[in-house]
């Protein structure tokens, strides 16, 4: 519970000030309609010999009292409301506030940078520790969301010049907020969203140190609409602008005015780095990751005018600093959308360097580089385009973008890797674009990465429309030429021709793509684990491991465990090793570290196929997107490991996982504890010839974990107990060798209660099967003999898949029919994730695959291509 205790004295901590907070409403009354903040008499419990001390409180509604000069005040000497930066203004009651400021200017700027013109600012260097007080303007701290009859609250018609964070939220913040009509200039920042849930209407952000906004970790459901933007980010720090969009989701950008620089920056960061909108992931300060990357941001109906990258994507790729926990240089944004925006006189108008994210039916206007592919590593995939005759540029090393660089803050990392090892892939719904490269990159342009089978009917090695088309005329044609059916054109039976023969016939087309296979860049992955590594994620995540190494830093090579979610996105790396991982396992073995985080997350477990400097097997725990372990335990152990295993193996003392682990010709298990490696337990008399091992709780006592193993021999698998003199039970005795075990809920019962799937080593009429025992069962309850068991698997594991309201391209029904499936998959059970041995062509794709209960023919599965 040490993680949970932390969090909650945070919170303490930052909700300690309030009880002696002072509310305006004990000197306005009922009337907040003269507001007068500057009036030291009336407010002179704000005040202590002439200086503000005390923040103001908002719990009512107020207007300001009318001025024609700013009120320029000093905020060096405010105590904070909550955290370490003062507030002037805090709107923390959980009602509907109105802040009118009535046209009111209130100045914090010291006077060394006040006279200062725009000019001044981008030639010189603002000091934001010594030239500005650390004070925010107006503070959101509503952590109550509207009800049915609260429209929530405003801050209107004011403006802020010399703050920290013009307006700021905090991280609890709920509660609707509207921003019309202000104006944040010469701010440290002008806006700092966190919480969730404001708009920004009709407002004019300009001329901040740092940038316009800077969206927060895990702030959400934030709308800027009709507002103008100018010359943000006068320090010129790389990757800020008038956006800074870092670990925040659900943002709305729309009908915005965004004007570059009117000036070049003296900064020491970069003089020619200006950007307006950049999306992108913090890699890591004092042991927080975030959780992850910007995401799900729409970009639409902009305009962008004068910018060097107009819109800039993982700006920070490449970049080998030291806030970077894991090592890897890796940069992160996914499913944000750039659409209909006009972008005029800039130098590239979208960057991208991610994967998963959508530009479509944009203006360039007199935009040199208007649409840039930059790849940084190895692959760039599922990224749609849909611009025709729009010019996109794929640059691969740094002679591609020589005339650029100056642009191009980072990518250093990446410069090791020549093109032929790089990878693009472009989902083009309409007319293609102009793609310029050439050099010796690969390009696939095609709506997945699955590789085309016979549905590829014209043999263009990409399934689409122009294959359809190509199928209907041979339909209306009788099928003369394409031998896909020699019936009529009466295809459905119907008794007459119509476009259902053609509806029916385009489905069975599709179907003769078994998505068994898929393009990919990388080696052969060796090993899976699955999880809740992220718990913003639907489902569980896949970590995985390679037989060569999947990054490159400044020439070095490394073996990385890379985690991908349900759509084989790259969320996170860890455990950067020059040497080659053999095992990994996922659980939530410790408390996790940073602010406000989810204390659930799984960490990796991880050994090494060969010894280290003193010749030992060390068993190492990794958080996710740290390249150093957290915890290292068995750093004596001389014995390589035959498999490891997370589960609950201590009668479930507390909320973290153990690990129990095989080392090779032992007959012991034997069980670790990473949260206390105090802890230890061991099963006796196990068999010497295990090859792998899984947990579950077989008996369903819910008190703890127990280990299933499969052996070198034929035979079932041997369960054991943590603390066990030999195994109490055995399932799956059928005479087979099984080489692979894996435990779930694969019967689908609500009860807590798991059951053990088998794999043989020999294939069945081609297929690998998995059988399903229940405890001390040797009749299997269900078989799955999916296609996409046609190769040899090299790792199973158990994990909760989640199935989207829609199935997706890579998805595979098999003798069952979309409508039943919905109506039965909540009773199917856990789903597998299954890495093949062996590719068919291309690839080492993962399956997650679950088979009905009922019906051994029926099954579902998901094709997930790794890229690295």
């Amino acid at each position: 519970m040490k993680a949970k205790i932390i969090l909650i004295c945070i919170i303490s901590l930052l909700c300690a000030s309030i009880s002696s907070a002072l509310n305006v409403s004990a000197v306005l009354g009922s009337d907040g309609t003269d507001f007068d903040p500057w009036n030291q008499q009336r407010w002179a419990g704000w005040y202590e010999n002439g200086i503000l001390v005390e923040p103001f409180i908002i719990d009512m509604s107020v207007t300001f009292k009318a001025r024609s000069e700013p009120w320029e005040v000093d905020t060096g000497n405010l105590n904070p409301y909550q955290g370490n930066q003062p507030q002037l203004l805090v709107l923390s009651a959980d009602a509907d506030i109105v802040l009118d400021g009535n046209n009111v200017t209130i100045d914090s700027r010291k006077p060394r940078i006040k006279s200062w013109s725009l000019q001044d600012l981008y030639s010189n260097v603002v000091d934001t520790t010594q030239d500005y007080d650390r004070t925010v303007g107006v503070y959101l701290a509503q952590s109550d969301p509207i009800d049915n009859n609260s429209r929530g609250s405003t801050i209107k018609n004011l403006t802020l010049k010399g703050f920290v964070h013009g307006i700021a939220a905090n991280h609890f913040h709920l509660r609707d907020v509207y921003v019309e009509n202000v104006t944040l200039e010469r701010n440290i920042w002008g806006l700092f969203p966190r919480g969730a849930n404001a708009a920004v209407t009709n407002s004019y952000i300009a001329e901040n140190v740092l940038g316009g906004l800077y969206g927060e970790y895990n702030s959400r459901n934030w709308v800027f609409t009709n507002n103008t933007f100018r010359d943000n980010n006068t320090n010129g720090i790389r990757s800020y602008g008038d956006m800074a969009l870092d670990a925040c989701y659900n943002y709305v950008v729309s009908d915005n005015e965004f004007l570059g620089a009117r000036y070049a920056t003296q900064s020491s960061f970069g003089t020619y780095y200006h950007t307006s909108i950049s999306l992108y992931r913090n890699a890591g300060e004092q042991e927080d990751i975030r959780e992850f990357a910007a995401r799900n941001i729409l970009i639409k109906d902009n305009s962008f005018t004068g910018y060097n990258i107009a819109v800039d994507h993982a700006p920070r790729t490449g970049w080998d600093h030291w806030l970077d926990q894991s090592g890897e240089t890796r940069c992160y944004t996914a499913y944000n959308t750039i659409e209909n925006n006009t972008f005029e006189n800039c130098k590239i108008g979208v960057l991208l360097r991610n994967n998963y994210n959508k530009i479509l039916n944009n203006t360039f206007l007199n935009v040199p580089k208007e649409i840039v592919m930059h790849n940084v590593f190895y692959s760039m995939h599922h990224n749609t385009i849909d611009q025709p005759g729009t010019d996109v540029w794929l640059w691969s090393v740094d002679s591609d973008y020589e005339d650029y660089a100056q642009y191009i803050p980072y990518a250093n990392a990446g410069a090791g890797i020549p093109a032929w090892e790089k990878f693009y892939h472009v989902i083009c719904p309409g007319q293609y674009p102009d793609f310029h490269y050439d050099g010796q990159a690969e390009l696939l342009v095609a709506e997945t990465l699955l590789v085309p089978q016979e549905c590829d009917i014209n043999s263009d090695t990409i399934v689409n429309l122009a294959d359809f088309n190509l199928l209907a005329s041979d339909w209306l044609s009788s099928g003369s030429s394409i031998p896909f059916s020699r019936m009529s054109t009466d295809i459905n039976s119907s008794g007459i021709v119509n476009s259902g023969d053609l509806v029916y016939c385009g489905k069975g087309w599709h179907k003769e793509n078994d998505k068994i296979d898929a393009y990919a860049s990388g080696g052969k992955p060796v090993d899976i684990a699955t999880g809740n590594m992220a718990k913003y994620e639907p489902g569980d995540e896949i970590a995985v491991i390679w037989n060569r190494p999947v990054s490159r830093i400044n020439s070095t090579d490394y073996f990385t465990v890379i985690i991908y979610n349900q759509d084989g996105v790259e969320l996170d790396r860890c455990a950067r090793s020059e040497t080659r991982w053999a095992k990994i396992a996922a659980g939530n073995f410790l408390p996790d570290t940073g602010y406000i985080k989810e204390n659930d997350n799984y960490e990796i477990a991880a050994v090494p196929t060969v010894p280290d400097t003193n010749g030992c097997y060390p068993l190492y725990i990794f958080r996710k997107g740290f390249a150093e372990p957290a915890v290292v335990l068995l750093e004596d152990n001389t014995i390589p490991f035959a498999d490891i295993v997370g589960g609950d193996f201590d009668d479930g003392s507390d909320e973290y996982q153990e690990i129990a682990y095989k080392l090779e010709g032992t007959d012991t298990i034997r069980y670790a504890k990473p949260s206390n490696t105090a802890w230890s337990a061991v099963s006796r008399n196990a068999a010497t010839d295990i090859t792998g091992i899984t947990a579950g709780d077989f008996d369903g006592d819910s008190l703890d974990s127990e280990v299933a193993a499969v052996t070198a021999s034929p035979g079932p698998a041997l369960i054991y107990r943590a603390g066990s003199d030999s195994h109490h039970a055995a399932a799956g005795n059928t005479g087979r060798k099984w080489i692979l075990c894996a435990a779930g809920n694969f019967d689908g019962a609500l009860r807590a209660k798991d059951e053990i799937a088998l794999i043989s080593d020999t294939p069945v009429n081609g297929i690998y099967e998995i059988a399903y025992f229940a405890l001390r069962s040797d009749v299997p309850f269900k078989v799955s003999r999916s296609k996409s068991l046609s190769l040899k698997p090299a790792s199973v594991v158990s994990g909760k898949f989640i199935v989207d309201e829609k199935l997706n391209k890579y998805e595979t029904l098999e003798n069952i029919s979309e409508e039943d499936f919905f109506a039965e998959i909540d009773n199917w059970g856990d789903h597998l994730a299954v890495l093949p041995e062996f590719k068919l062509s291309e690839s080492y794709p993962i399956f997650w695959l679950c088979t009905s209960i009922t019906q051994d023919e029926q099954s579902h599965y998901r094709l997930i291509p790794l890229l690295r």
